[in-house]
């Protein structure tokens, strides 16, 4: 329900338009969450195809320690641990 915030914020600013003087008060702060807002965007959105890289990263990472855990007897009878750190160094 969005009318109990909207009345919250049009009362905040009305009073603070009284005490402070004139709409300059909750103006400026509303500019300034929009400007922050803004900023904070054009920050994040490089962060985003780093955070992608990473995840893909981690997923291959998992899968390859998953495997070796789960085939970890057949990899010391076969003597395939030089097989298998080939496959970890190119994760």
């Amino acid at each position: 329900n969005l009318s109990k915030p909207i009345l919250d914020i049009s009362i905040y600013a009305r009073k603070l338009a009284q005490n402070v003087g004139g709409l300059w008060a909750p103006g400026g702060m509303l500019a300034y969450l929009a400007a922050s807002g803004v900023f904070l965007t054009w920050m994040r959105r490089p962060l985003g195809k780093f955070t992608v890289r990473e995840q893909k990263l981690e997923g291959v990472f998992r899968h390859v320690a998953a495997r070796i855990i789960t085939n970890s007897e057949e990899i010391a009878f076969y003597r395939g641990n030089a097989r298998e750190a080939d496959w970890v160094e190119a994760a």
